[in-house]
């Protein structure tokens, strides 16, 4: 599809700054370029210790010379060489493919086609120990689609690889807490599509070689449904979804192991409350969208801060996981706070990341008291826990 617009088209530029093109290349150097510059100049996403940049390739001579630029900074270059030193630009990705032609009356030639790359692979030529194999299939990750029957990841998959693995991270570092004379028992609240439950069961029994039931609960029928038959269609045991609200759920034995993922507002306190009601050896909660205590927070020093929608919101969230902490630390429990970055591509989360241990409840139970009474004294739904 072509057509004609008056200023560099924002959807493959948005593609770019995010890193969700494949390859682009800019031909065809203007008459005002400078005779400096190269006929032409490539540009490949490539996955780096860093994360994914673009790596940018430019002919001098006999020679071709590298340089690496993260997506935002490709972006801004892609976009101020269009046009001024190069009069074509070509972009390849997982969705579309884009050809554009700056006109002499200075409007664009945009044409849209059908992807031409398939399967792209972002590598650097470097090897990285991943909890999960990418070079073997992995069954659950083939019916999420980010992997092929053979065993390659696909590109579009290979960002929520490494997510997995960095969870999985996490999770390796509190196994040696948990029992080792009989089977885990792990409850996974708001367990949502399960990437994570299904890589979980996956790395417990397939490569640590630990027996484990796991229960994945959700209140979405059709999100239940949906793994359920997963787990059948894989074969997969002691794994199992239930439908579900967290407060007043009642597991068939000990749990071990509480895993709360983006659960909204109160949701992640009802998991923490329920968590230390079984007696849990580690809790993992990443809490999400809080606004219990917004709406309660009062402070007249911080007044300037509070007065700002977007800082207050922010300042809420982060005295709310505070609270959380010193709480759980009031009840026995030796609590992190680690940034953790979810699924789709937001912002650092917080992990919280609680182990049954000596905890400090004379001293975090008056700290919670003191830290609630400096932001106006709100009745928090956590404060059960005390």
């Amino acid at each position: 599809m072509s057509e004609i617009v008056d200023s560099f088209p924002e959807e493959p530029l948005e593609e770019l700054r995010r890193g969700a093109l494949y390859r682009w290349t800019l031909s065809r150097r203007t008459e005002s370029a400078s005779q400096e510059l190269p006929d032409r100049i490539t540009g490949r996403l490539i996955e780096t210790k860093e994360g994914f940049v673009y790596q940018n390739a430019l002919q001098r001579g006999k020679q071709e010379l590298h340089e690496n630029r993260s997506p935002a900074e490709t972006a801004e270059f892609v976009k101020s060489s269009f046009g001024e030193s190069y009069r074509q630009l070509n972009l390849h990705g997982p969705t579309a493919d884009y050809e554009l032609k700056a006109k002499p009356n200075g409007r664009i030639k945009l044409k849209r086609m059908k992807p031409s790359i398939k399967d792209y692979v972002a590598s650097h030529d470097r090897s990285k120990n991943y909890l999960l194999p990418d070079d073997r299939p992995i069954p659950f990750l083939i019916e999420a689609g980010l992997m092929t029957k053979e065993g390659k990841l696909k590109s579009s998959g290979r960002a929520k690889f490494r997510q997995i693995n960095r969870y999985l991270e996490f999770l390796k570092d509190i196994l040696p807490e948990l029992p080792v004379d009989r089977p885990l028992r792990i409850i996974d609240f708001g367990c949502g599509k399960s990437y994570l439950t299904f890589a979980l069961h996956h790395w417990l029994t397939e490569i640590e070689q630990r027996d484990a039931d796991i229960v994945g609960l959700d209140r979405e029928a059709s999100v239940i449904d949906h793994c359920r038959s997963v787990v059948k269609k894989l074969s997969l045991e002691h794994l199992s979804f239930e439908q579900g609200e967290i407060a007043g759920y009642q597991p068939e034995g000990p749990v071990d192991l509480v895993i709360s993922l983006h659960a909204c507002d109160t949701a992640t306190d009802d998991a923490l409350i329920q968590a230390v009601a079984w007696d849990a050896k580690v809790i993992l909660a990443v809490p999400c969208c809080q606004h219990e205590l917004f709406s309660q927070l009062h402070n007249e020093t911080l007044q300037p801060l509070l007065s700002h929608g977007i800082l207050k919101e922010r300042f809420a969230a982060m005295a709310t996981d505070t609270l959380r902490a010193l709480a759980l630390e009031a009840v026995g429990y030796d609590t992190q706070l680690v940034e953790f970055i979810d699924m789709e591509h937001t912002p650092k989360n917080i992990l919280l990341r609680a182990v049954k241990g000596q905890g400090s409840e004379g001293r975090s139970h008056a700290e919670f008291e003191s830290f609630r009474a400096s932001l106006g004294a709100p009745q928090l739904r956590i404060e059960k826990l005390l």
